[in-house]
């Protein structure tokens, strides 16, 4: 089982005064944050996998269910594409834990939030 506070916090320390959005090129960036993501599971000892089902990674379980999904998308994109692509990708997965991170264009935040929001709860 995965305690996202937990996870949350962990990645808030990691990444604490390390990188610069304005500094580090999104490649590298979404790099840092798949590593970090990949190292939390190997301390579980869940097994991580790539781009499956168009999500950027997940852990499986004993019994090889998705216990994980991590969706990253770096771009500052639209905010429609990263909530029909991206978004919709994940909310469709089922899995015991979700983890979107996003960096919508600036002014777009609530937007993000309240469609994501609500597409959560029609599901």
């Amino acid at each position: 089982m995965v305690y996202l506070p937990r996870l949350f916090a962990d990645f808030c320390q990691y990444f604490d005064g390390k990188l610069s959005l304005r500094m580090t090129s999104t490649s590298e960036w979404t790099n840092l944050v798949l590593k970090f993501f990949a190292e939390q599971a190997a301390k579980m000892k869940m097994p991580v996998f790539y781009d499956y089902m168009l999500i950027d990674q997940i852990w499986r379980g004993e019994h090889q269910e998705i216990v994980f999904a991590l969706e990253h998308e770096h771009k500052g994109a639209d905010v429609n594409d990263l909530l029909n692509k991206e978004a919709a990708h994940l909310i469709d997965l089922r899995a015991q834990a979700k983890v979107g991170i996003f960096y919508p264009n600036l002014g777009d935040e609530k937007t993000l939030i309240n469609n994501i929001s609500s597409r959560i709860s029609y599901r």
